[in-house]
């Protein structure tokens, strides 16, 4: 039997959907420089972010805007009028006000803007066009412009024409799930859009797409092009066109009569944000690839950050207390958006973490033999974030493990071998440390004996439980070593029980070192098809005979939807105990046709003084590059959870399974304050289901 994982892994592999896409698209009649660097796409599929964070002080001249409108085109009768959305989409550190102009009007037009300044910290502006009943026919290229305090001045192109349109004969209508989109400088595909094709009764002719506007170093081509269903895609790439704003039309026909749509989408192509921090992904972030990162800096506006390093780089300005940071990338193959509301401070200190949590995958690799396990015993060997468990092969005294994906330099190794009685409970009896061992990538690290002079026996304590309730809990136990190895009392948390006293298993101190921690958590709910409700999470040097109890269960939230077109954004209001009061997450999860997910992190920091908590999942729809498609779907019965005290490591959704992190969970400031010996946390949660 074995049992191993690596945490090291990228929350999604999209080599062979590029592959796809790219065959796809390199037979469409595109640019030479576009489809180089489209094939070049076919390898490029990791690297990159290992040397970590870095913060640097802020910029004077690194910010920038652009201007979307709502429509690249507008045709009115005469007599009529219409309103337009203008976005102002700050990039870097330029967060001033925006003033707003429209030239050349035609005669007997007149075009407002309400405000005509868009302020710091707001994003939009309503452009109202009128054309009097006597406005000439004729079509005019409006360019709304916009000026801002030490930024260059952007436009926006508007054709508008006074004309009576002609009424659309179309047997479907297109939604594409994107108004603007931002193609990185980088080249490297991002997300892909859809579009939707929705059909009058009746009508079931193939549609046939084409999009045109484009320069030549922006790819973009609808996949499959001709439809038949109720939904295509539209990857768009980036071979190195000229920074500036460009309207794709996406033009669709229907067969046997059944009409013609557009649609346009703006495309934005924008150099890479820069600012006082810098959030540096490695390969196996489960934020990679992240299809959307955006930052609030105090109460300002979101503002879209561009990604640098081929993906692997976000850096952005955090000048205000607190901040958020927004990221959407996939989960379970379906979109997960993760927001961070944390003051400057630990935002800076959680971007700094990022691939110590998340370290880069490697190619290096150890095994070895052990000996010294009888019948019916296990052994579990750690070394890195790797940990594997064998047993003997019948009638063999030996076994042997193998160890991947290990970090470069020395490393210890932490073997455990336990027993496991008839109730199926593992008990662990005796260790091994070796410290400090390279081996060369495939080498061996020599037997490991459990009965030879470096083995010792494990200790036993006894703790008391308390405030259970009379509720089963489990206990799982981890060994961390200074010297960055997680060593593994057992496979996976042990069976739930209501005994309150429960025998903790340890290295003995005499075998330790200043830096080593045990971690013992005790989670109610930690298996089956649910999710855990409340938590302790020790750290400890030694592990002697202890009482404790676990937090109060956490008081049910007022939960309630705000309303946001094409959005079901759910708030979370209520107050936290006092062994909760660090923070609270909220996770949400719809559990329509096609799931989607969210978590909201927020500090006590961010929260402010007192137990009270409002937090909610912000309103993203109108920033640059937003898809609809990662939103929480209005209508889709959606599940809730708010923890307090931070997220909690659940079993059911795979916390438990990432040795590296799982020994760095601490409350709601994972990885920015670091556990140190005698450190307790707790966590509480409450659940339920709502409607948005």
């Amino acid at each position: 039997m074995s049992l191993c994982e690596s945490l090291p892994r990228p929350a999604v592999n999209l080599r062979n959907a590029r592959l796809s896409i790219v065959h796809a698209l390199l037979s469409r009649p595109i640019a030479n420089a576009a489809k180089a660097a489209l094939a070049a796409l076919c390898t490029a599929c990791g690297g990159g972010g290992s040397d970590g964070p870095s913060i640097t002080p802020p910029t004077t001249n690194n910010g920038s805007f652009v201007l979307l409108l709502s429509a690249p085109t507008l045709t009115l009768a005469p007599g009529a009028s219409q309103t337009l959305v203008v976005t102002v989409a700050r990039t870097g550190n330029f967060t001033g006000a925006v003033s707003l102009t429209a030239a050349p009007i035609p005669a007997g037009v007149t075009a407002t803007f309400q405000p005509v300044t868009i302020a710091a910290g707001a994003t939009t502006s309503t452009l109202t066009i009128a054309a009097s009943t006597t406005s000439p026919a004729g079509t005019t290229a409006v360019t709304i412009g916009g000026t801002g305090t030490g930024v260059s001045n952007t436009s926006v192109g508007l054709q508008f024409t006074v004309a009576v349109p002609p009424p659309s004969n179309a047997l479907f209508t297109i939604s594409p799930s994107i108004t603007s989109f931002v193609a990185p400088p980088s080249g490297v595909l991002t997300h892909i859009p859809t579009i939707a094709v929705a059909r009058n009764a009746g009508y079931t002719g193939a549609v046939t797409f084409s999009v045109t506007g484009l320069p030549t170093l922006v790819a973009a081509a609808v996949t499959p092009a001709i439809v038949t269903g109720s939904t295509t895609s539209m990857p768009i790439f980036n071979a190195g066109a000229p920074n500036g704003t460009y309207t794709a039309t996406i033009r669709a026909v229907g067969a046997n009569s059944g009409g013609e749509r557009t649609a346009t989408i703006q495309v934005v192509v924008a150099s890479t944000t820069t600012g006082n921090i810098t959030w540096r992904l490695c390969s196996s972030a489960p934020r990679y690839p992240a299809f959307f990162v955006a930052v609030k800096d105090g109460s300002g506006a979101w503002t879209r950050v561009v990604a640098g390093d081929g993906g692997f780089s976000y850096s952005f300005n955090v000048t205000q207390p607190t901040a958020s940071v927004a990221w959407v990338s996939l989960d379970s193959g379906v979109a997960r958006t993760t927001v961070y509301n944390y003051t400057q401070q630990e935002m800076s200190a959680l971007a700094a973490s990022e691939c110590t949590l998340y370290q880069n995958s490697s190619t290096r690799s150890a095994t070895g033999q052990l000996t010294g396990m009888s019948t019916g015993e296990l052994s579990l060997v750690g070394m890195g974030w790797w940990v594997t468990s064998t047993t003997n092969p019948p009638g063999s005294t030996t076994s042997s493990y193998s160890l991947l994906n290990l970090p470069a330099g020395p490393l210890d190794l932490v073997a455990v071998r336990a027993s496991i009685d008839i109730n199926g409970f593992i008990n662990p009896n005796r260790a091994i440390i070796r410290r400090a061992l390279n081996p060369a990538s495939g080498g061996s690290n020599g037997l490991i004996d459990f009965n030879a002079a470096e083995a010792f026996d494990m200790t036993a304590s006894t703790w008391t439980v308390g405030n259970t309730n009379g509720e089963a809990f489990s206990h799982s136990q981890y060994f961390n070593t200074a010297g960055s190895s997680t060593g593994l009392f057992h496979p996976v948390p042990t069976t739930e029980r209501t005994v309150t006293t429960r025998t903790v298993h340890g290295i003995p101190t005499a075998r330790s070192i200043d830096g080593d921690l045990h971690q013992t958590i005790l989670t109610i709910g930690a298996l089956g098809l649910r999710r855990a409700t409340r938590q302790v999470i020790t750290y400890s040097r030694s592990i002697p005979n202890r009482t404790l109890s676990f937090g109060p269960s956490l008081p049910l939230p007022t939960i309630s939807v705000v309303s946001v077109a094409d959005a079901g954004l759910l708030r979370a209001q209520g107050t936290l105990p006092t062994e909760y009061i660090t923070g609270v997450a909220l996770d949400v999860k719809s559990t329509g046709a096609f799931a989607r997910f969210a978590t909201i992190n927020s500090s006590r920091g961010f929260l402010g003084a007192g137990a009270n908590y409002d937090v909610q999942l912000p309103d993203l729809t109108g920033v640059l590059g937003w898809d609809r498609n990662w939103s929480i779907r209005p209508g889709d019965a959606t599940n809730w959870w708010v923890s307090g005290g931070g997220a909690i490591l659940d079993f059911f959704d795979g916390r438990f399974i990432f040795y590296s992190t799982r020994r760095r969970w601490a409350g709601i400031l994972t990885g920015v304050t670091a556990p140190a010996d005698g450190s307790v946390y707790y966590m509480g949660r409450a659940s339920g289901t709502v409607t948005p």
